[in-house]
C-alpha cells in the first residue's frame, strides 16, 4: 500500500471517528447545530471536492471531503428539526454566496473564482457557530472539531498533486476547524 493510500485511509478513519462523538452529542441533545452553517458547509465542501478533482488531487485527497459533504447534509437535516433556530440575515446571505460559488463554476466556468468565493463563504459560514458557541460553548463537540482538522490534514497529505485548486480550501478548513476547537475550549474555561 502506497503512502498516499495510507494518508487517505487515515483521513477517512479519523473523520469517521470525529463524527462518532458529534453524533453521540447530537442524539443526546448536547450538541445543537446551526442548520445554515451545515448546509453551507455541505455546498462549499462539494465545490471543494470538485476543486480537488479539477486540480488533479485524485480520489485519495478527496475521499474525506466527500464523506464530509454527505455528513454535513445529514447534520443540516438534523439541525432543521433539533438545531439552533436563530437564523439571521447574514446566514441567508452566506447561503446565497455558497450558491454563487456553484454558479461561478458550473455556468461561467470560473473554477479559480469559485474556490476563492467558497473560501470566503466558508470562513464567514463559521460565524453562526462561533456566535452560538460564544454564549453556549457546551453545545458543540470540541473533540470532533479537532478531529475534523486532523482528518483534513491527512487528506491534504493524500493529494496526488499540490496546487491552488487542491490545497487552498482544504488548508483553510483544517485551520478553521482547529480554531473553532480552541475557541470552544477557551470559552468553556472562561465560563467556569
Amino acid at each position: 500500500m502506497d503512502i498516499k493510500t495510507v494518508f487517505a485511509m487515515s483521513s477517512l478513519g479519523i473523520g469517521i471517528a470525529a463524527y462518532i462523538p458529534y453524533w453521540r452529542d447530537l442524539l443526546r441533545g448536547k450538541t445543537i447545530p446551526h442548520p445554515f452553517t451545515w448546509l453551507i458547509f455541505m455546498i462549499v465542501q462539494s465545490i471543494g471536492v470538485a476543486g480537488v478533482f479539477y486540480g488533479g488531487g485524485g480520489w485519495k485527497g478527496a475521499v474525506w471531503m466527500m464523506l464530509g459533504s454527505i455528513s454535513c447534509f445529514f447534520i443540516f437535516l438534523w439541525g432543521l428539526k433539533f438545531g439552533q433556530k436563530n437564523i439571521q440575515l447574514i446566514d441567508i446571505l452566506l447561503l446565497a454566496l455558497a450558491f454563487l460559488g456553484i454558479i461561478l463554476w458550473s455556468v461561467y466556468d470560473q473554477p479559480f473564482w469559485s474556490i476563492i468565493l467558497i473560501c470566503i463563504t466558508d470562513t464567514i459560514a463559521y460565524l453562526p457557530t462561533f456566535r452560538k458557541s460564544y454564549h453556549h460553548p457546551e453545545e458543540e463537540t470540541a473533540l470532533a472539531w479537532f478531529l475534523f482538522s486532523v482528518a483534513t490534514v491527512f487528506s491534504i497529505l493524500a493529494l496526488e498533486n499540490y496546487n491552488f485548486f487542491t490545497t487552498t480550501y482544504s488548508s483553510l478548513i483544517a485551520v478553521l476547524n482547529l480554531l473553532l476547537c480552541l475557541f470552544l475550549l477557551f470559552r468553556r474555561k472562561m465560563l467556569q
